[in-house]
């Protein structure tokens, strides 16, 4: 059921005694990376322990949780990494269980939510090869339960507004019927592009921050004065829930054929929206990584929201911004001791210098595929 949890030892052996291993070199950091790779080959031998033992009869939901920090580890590590297998196989479990009686969202909650976030944000970032009714399926499955998770989203690795999730679902799930025509209209779900723009828009970031800062506040009170609260304030909350807003409208632009963006929708053109986007999202960023200098911390969280504003800032020319991104997210990899920002970075710079001297204007309708073709994760 979970072969890359199988092979994950032997993998480890194969490694070490490769040449080209540092160990083989002497590296003077080869026992930290040795202990590493030793830390997760056991990790996945007790996992694959508890995986031999799982029956439809006495389903174990904490198998959820390690699967999802199992999962977590490996995105850590790469975007582009060994993640790939193991949400598969956490997906195969989960439909293995999934006509017990047991109640994934309610018994798993923090791990299956994260996995659901893996899946969800990996396919925005997937090629249409990746695409197929199965995507529709799970999707479908995520909008029926998100409401049963009862995940605040700051509990999460990364705090995402509930209708920004929804939102990105419909946007993967318009992707997905777009490139199998066969499917049919998923009856209850807003799938029309006009209608998730309309949706998305209708979303108020201000009002969402204060609902978080309220949450935060019932669940962590602070009688003293709190350096930490007073740098992540409500514009910080506010600014934050913006870029993930104003980043998928730009997803949802990306997915939409330009022919089918000729006109208005009940929120104003395509253009406006595309240009409100990009400003508010840009001003977002800006603002968060302001803060960082007075120790604020959402920064840490808008890896993917940048990665959107770097590819419409290659668009639109604007050289001056894909360089502060591209800086700033090396900042995030310095101050998180994690690569998936600096290959975050590096994917833009390439798709910079691929498209510099186009004589026409770049639509990446046509060039996600090409752009995504390793289907990274950029989340966590």
């Amino acid at each position: 059921m979970h072969k890359a949890i199988q092979r994950a030892p032997q993998a480890f052996v194969d490694s070490v005694k490769s040449p080209s291993h540092p160990m083989a070199k002497n590296d003077p950091g080869a026992l930290n990376l040795a202990m590493l790779h030793h830390h997760q080959a056991s990790a996945a031998h007790s996992m694959q322990g508890q995986i031999e033992k799982v029956t439809a009869a006495e389903p174990d939901p904490r198998i959820i949780g390690n699967l999802a920090l199992f999962l977590s580890v490996n995105i850590m590590e790469s975007a582009y990494g060994r993640w790939h297998a193991h949400l598969q196989g956490a997906k195969a479990l989960i439909d293995f269980w999934r006509h017990t009686d047991l109640d994934l969202p309610g018994s798993c909650g923090f791990g299956y939510f994260n996995l659901v976030m893996a899946d969800i944000y990996s396919t925005t970032t997937s090629p249409s090869k990746h695409l197929s009714p199965s995507t529709v399926s799970y999707h479908s499955t995520y909008l029926d339960e998100i409401d049963r998770l009862q995940i605040f989203s700051f509990d999460s690795f990364t705090p995402v507004p509930k209708e920004m999730i929804i939102t990105a679902i419909s946007v993967n799930i318009h992707r997905a019927r777009a490139t199998n025509d066969t499917l049919e209209i998923c009856e209850g779900i807003e799938t029309s592009a006009s209608g998730i723009l309309e949706y998305a828009r209708a979303f108020s970031p201000a009002i969402w921050a204060v609902e978080a800062m309220a949450a935060l506040a019932e669940t962590n009170p602070s009688p003293t004065p709190n350096s930490l609260r007073d740098v992540n304030n409500l514009d910080s909350w506010t600014a934050l829930a913006q870029s993930f807003q104003s980043a998928t409208v730009l997803y949802l632009i990306w997915s939409i054929p330009p022919d089918e963006r000729v006109g208005g929708t009940e929120v104003g053109t395509w253009a406006a929206a595309r240009s409100w986007a990009y400003a508010t999202l840009t001003t977002a960023i800006h603002d968060l990584f302001e803060r960082r200098q007075k120790k604020g911390s959402h920064y840490k969280f808008i890896l993917w929201s940048m990665l959107m504003a770097g590819l419409e800032a290659i668009v639109l020319s604007d050289h001056a911004e894909l360089v502060f991104l591209c800086s700033n997210l090396r900042i995030l990899t310095v101050d998180l001791g994690v690569s998936a920002m600096h290959e975050a970075a590096d994917l833009l710079e390439k798709t910079w210098t691929r498209f510099e001297n186009r004589e026409m204007e770049l639509e990446l309708h046509h060039h996600w595929d090409e752009i995504f073709a390793d289907a990274p994760l950029f989340l966590m």
